[in-house]
């Protein structure tokens, strides 16, 4: 049949693209990208990546536009209902068209809610859209904070692992040093030993530090949406974000966090079921238009007016004094999401202060002071004015001293991220 339908270079093609079509498919349907391209590492780069690609977002984000479609339908009227009785089919044998029984009732019907229900309940989707809206910016920063928290650790990992090469190239030169001077008759065989002790003591941490490494470069794949081998460049050497204002921060807290901005929502449509419940005590119409047809002709017509009588007081008492509870419900939960926040947000500014002050504190004074007090050592060393051992103290506390700004500074930097997540802005 395709030989006749077709040329064939047409056929040709067709082949081609049928071959094509399955490989295509499996490339378009593969959730994480390939492993082979390396990620910039550092953070706006891992944040952008994780907005385009997580899977947790894409699924939060469905869910949300399904919020956001529910709005029209909420208020639309119910599809109109169509009647048809036929009447005498069975006088004479069965006879089931309209031109052959003795009479035809045509009714086409439709619910009218009364007035002001329909916008209610837009009013409800409307409320439950926002809600889900805030949820999808409360899981992105939720997100955002962990990628935070991650790269923090991954930049003190690295920093250390610097720290540890810095330190070792010193212990090498002191070595030297103690061989010569063994070898002068000078210095006893024990301070040559002692440094290949430290140098020992320091491959074992960098090993420790490498895994590490691997570790949080897994972690940070995964929570962007990749794969877990995917490589990462090096992050740069960018200073943190500055710590906003307290002040400022609680404004921007109460104006747009998501917990307050979803408790907002909640409350809004309480208020919105708590309205259209009470105005259930009006009923709903039903309006219909009725033809009559004889043999083939219609010969009369009809309007029908349906209505619910609202007798049953004690079924409709409850519902409002239900609707009434969940409103004031959602309003005591909403002044309990601001209290919490703004508590949370305070203690998470206090946390991070402290943190930048320490940080500031080792880089400025500690830091200093131990490589100025290895410099001395040294130079002593040399002129055989102390020990060896006083030379390996004062690079372990060098050491020591850099690695406390860098757990400082990655103290900060969680900090920093846990206070931007109560702001939704991690």
């Amino acid at each position: 049949m395709l030989a006749t339908l077709f040329t064939p270079a047409v056929r040709g093609l067709l082949a081609l693209c049928l071959l094509a079509m399955p490989w295509q498919a499996i490339r378009a349907q593969s959730p994480l990208p390939a492993t082979g391209d390396a990620l910039a590492g550092d953070l706006p780069a891992l944040l952008a990546y994780a907005d385009r690609h997580s899977p947790l977002l894409a699924g939060v984000g469905a869910e949300t536009a399904a919020a956001r479609a529910r709005i029209d339908s909420a208020g639309a009227l119910d599809d109109p209902m169509l009647r048809i009785e036929l009447d005498d089919v069975v006088g004479g044998g069965l006879r089931l068209s309209p031109a052959q029984v003795r009479g035809t009732r045509y009714a086409l019907m439709q619910g009218i809610p009364w007035h002001g229900k329909r916008a209610l309940r837009r009013d409800i989707a409307s409320a439950d859209a926002e809600r889900s809206e805030a949820g999808f910016r409360r899981t992105r920063s939720a997100l955002h904070r962990e990628i935070r928290i991650a790269h923090a650790g991954w930049v003190e990992a690295l920093a250390r692992l610097r720290v540890l090469d810095d330190i070792e190239s010193i212990l090498r030169d002191a070595e030297v040093v103690a061989r010569t001077r063994y070898a002068a008759g000078l210095v006893p065989q024990g301070d040559v030993l002692r440094a290949q002790l430290a140098l020992t003591g320091i491959a074992g941490e960098r090993l420790e530090l490498a895994a590490r490494i691997d570790a949080a470069e897994a972690r940070l794949n995964g929570l962007v949406g990749r794969h877990a081998g995917g490589a990462l460049l090096a992050p740069d050497d960018a200073a943190p974000e500055a710590l906003p204002a307290l002040d400022m921060a609680a404004r921007r807290l109460v104006e747009r966090a998501p917990e307050i901005e979803a408790a907002a929502a909640l409350e809004r449509a309480a208020s919105s079921r708590d309205a259209l419940v009470r105005r259930e005590r009006w009923p709903d119409l039903r309006v219909g238009l009725m033809a009559m047809q004889r043999s083939s002709r219609i010969d009369e017509w009809g309007l029908m007016l349906e209505l619910d009588l609202p007798l049953r007081q004690a079924r409709r008492r409850a519902d409002e004094a239900e609707s009434a509870a969940m409103r004031d419900a959602a309003h005591a939960l909403r002044e309990d999401a601001v209290a919490r926040a703004l508590a949370g947000l305070r203690e998470a500014h206090a946390a991070a202060s402290g943190a930048r002050a320490r940080a500031e504190l080792f880089a400025g004074t500690l830091e200093v002071q131990a490589e100025l007090t290895l410099a001395a050592s040294l130079a002593a060393y040399r002129t055989g004015a102390t020990n060896f051992l006083d030379v390996i103290d004062a690079a372990l506390q060098l050491q020591r001293a850099r690695n406390e700004r860098f757990a400082a500074d990655a103290d900060y930097r969680r900090r920093l991220a846990e206070l931007l997540d109560f702001l939704g802005e991690a």
